[in-house]
Formats: C-alpha cells, structure tokens, sequence
C-alpha cells in the first residue's frame, strides 16, 4: 500500500438529537448528505489513475457518507466494524445526560486504559483494532486505500500510518472534521508523511 485516504463521515442526526457518538447508529442529516455528495469529486480527482481499495465503517453515518462517494466513484465500499469509531458500551444509543449519570470516575493509570463507561472500549483496545485491520489492508491493497471512518478512530489510521506508538496518545493529536480528507504518502526517502491533514477546502459553506 503506498497511499492512504481517509474521509471522516457527514454531519449525523446524533450531533441535533443529543445522543452520544460511539457505536450510536445514527444518520447523515440532509447536510451530512450534502457533505457527503460534495466530497466524492474531490476524492475521484485524487484517486485518478490509481487501483485502490475502498472500505467503510459499518455504523450508518459512514456507511452512508461512503454511498455519496460512490456517486462519484461508481464503485461501492466495502464495510467493516474494524473501522468503528470507539465503543462507549453501555453508553451507546444514549442520550449525552443519560451517559454523564453512568460515566465512570476517574480510574489510575494512564488515560490510554481508561474505561470512561461500562463495557467501554479503551483507547489501546481501539487502537490495536483499527492497527490490526491495517496491518492486513497494507498486503491487500495494490496502491491505494480509501477509508471512511470516525473522528477517534481516524486518529488511529493517522498513529498507525506514521508508526507512532499507542502510548504517544494523548500527548500527540490529530483533528479531523467533518467530511474531510487526509492523504498518506511515501516519501521521497522511503518514510511517510502526510501530504493533507483535515483538509475541507471542498466542502467550501458546506463546512459545519
């Protein structure tokens, strides 16, 4: 695999209704949609000329953020719960006041193990998942792999590309809005970078 895109998913219902993010099977709104159909030239233009891979979360918001870049890409994603974004257990589906009452407290030792909900999945346990995934995807994918996924575990594709340790989290952090691309490269001396970080510049007033 020598390149990598990743497109965080549309603006979802879950973000008006007040439930919680995670595992929630929550919508595109109308302008997640919009986002969405926005966003599949941009990424067509990058894709160019290239054999990729294409794969999605399968939670709802990406699964259908990845269906507006098929309109463009004439090509369907493959989906994947390995590209979720962090489960919040017993939190998920709920709304964000009923999550605070079953928030757990503070725990010791570092925040990459802390479980912030019951049954919730830590930091480290989403990082070696989405890390495992790309392990494999990195011996399948014949040039590039375009990947529609979540805030967190965008982070993860981010660590994992440039070969930073799970450990280094929180002390190094990515942002990435909605709807928007980061490409990974080869370098010209055999490393990797990113070329695009949280870019949006498609979205143009579509950016929330």
């Amino acid at each position: 695999m020598e390149r990598l895109i990743v497109v965080r998913h549309g603006f979802p219902d879950h973000m008006v209704t007040g439930r919680t993010g995670g595992w929630t099977d929550s919508h595109l709104t109308d302008l997640g949609h919009r986002q969405a159909k926005a966003t599949g030239p941009a990424v067509a233009r990058m894709l160019r000329g290239h054999e990729y891979v294409f794969y999605t979360s399968d939670l709802a918001r990406t699964r259908e953020t990845a269906d507006g870049l098929s309109e463009a890409l004439d090509r369907s994603a493959q989906p994947t719960d390995a590209l979720r974004e962090q489960s919040l257990g017993q939190a998920n589906n709920l709304s964000t006041a009923d999550a605070d009452r079953i928030a757990l407290p503070p725990s010791e030792g570092p925040l990459l193990d802390r479980v912030f909900y019951p049954g919730a999945e830590t930091w480290r346990e989403m990082m070696h998942r989405v890390f495992a995934f790309l392990d494999r995807l990195h011996t399948e994918a014949p040039d590039t792999a375009l990947l529609v996924s979540h805030a967190g575990a965008s982070i993860c594709i981010v660590f994992w590309w440039l070969h930073l340790a799970p450990q280094q989290w929180p002390d190094v952090q990515f942002e990435f809005d909605l709807c928007s691309i980061t490409e990974g490269i080869h370098g010209d001396f055999g490393g990797r970078r990113i070329r695009r970080l949280n870019d949006v510049r498609h979205l143009g007033e579509l950016h929330a």
